[in-house]
């Protein structure tokens, strides 16, 4: 692990690949992928989305990039831990999505150019410490094992809305042009933001516009409709105060 990849030096070679709701049903992940590209140069970054974010696309791109970024499902499964999984897409062929399990990424990921990996998904820093006290075994240190010298995870099921918002001002925080921030630093202020900032400057009532416009049935549309209403009307509420927003994120790693 050299102290250039921890300290962020060449940025002008920072690169990303984002995996993006391969499951299609997490609204809010082009939102997050949207606000996190700009911080990368157009021909620095690439997508995967939906059921383009294969296993095998995924491995073989993930492995030139300095910054992976995962916004999907995810899972730790506290009878077998090398049995937790990220949700990726099906196989070319095959109907049911593709878990990505921890014994997977050990064995197949090949992450030395890597930066950081962003796990945006539910239950990625979960260990279960009562089994083993002495080791962490859970999906950020699978990708550390891999080859990542940071990760950042999940400790809770976390919301779609809230995880997009907190993780697009981390990476403006981390990756801005003047003031970069280290990782540890872009976290704690992404999550003072989003835990203090009101409904106006949290644009919720143009997101939901959003999530309307695409709106796939009845059910859909009528939430957007009623949530767009609702942040209309009260733009200085606070909604994201409680932890359960934003706490369940943290940094494994540097």
């Amino acid at each position: 692990m050299s102290a250039r990849r921890l300290t962020g030096e060449g940025r002008q070679d920072r690169s990303l690949l984002a995996i993006a709701d391969p499951t299609a049903d997490l609204p809010f992940t082009s939102l997050e992928v949207q606000e996190i590209e700009g911080s990368f140069g157009a021909d620095h970054r690439s997508v995967l989305s939906g059921p383009e974010a294969t296993q095998d696309e995924v491995q073989k791109t993930a492995a030139s990039v300095s910054y992976l970024h995962l916004a999907c499902h995810g899972a730790y499964d506290w009878q077998d831990p090398m049995n937790s999984h990220l949700v990726l897409a099906p196989d070319p062929g095959a109907v049911d999505p593709n878990p990505l399990t921890l014994a997977e990424i050990i064995s197949d990921f090949d992450l030395d150019s890597s930066r950081l990996v962003v796990l945006s998904a539910c239950e990625t820093g979960v260990t279960d410490f009562r089994a083993s006290p002495d080791e962490h075994l859970g999906l950020a240190a699978g990708f550390m094992q891999a080859g990542a010298p940071g990760v950042i995870s999940s400790l809770w099921s976390v919301p779609d809305l809230s995880t997009a918002l907190l993780l697009g001002a981390f990476y403006k925080l981390h990756l801005d042009e003047d003031h970069p921030l280290p990782p540890a630093a872009a976290l704690r202020k992404a999550q003072r933001w989003l835990r203090d900032a009101d409904a106006k400057a949290l644009r919720l009532a143009d997101h939901w516009d959003s999530v309307l416009e695409k709106a796939q049935s009845p059910d859909e549309a009528r939430e957007a409709r009623e949530q767009r209403d609702y942040w209309r009307a009260h733009p200085e509420a606070i909604p994201f105060n409680h932890p359960y927003h934003w706490a369940a994120f943290t940094l494994t790693g540097g």
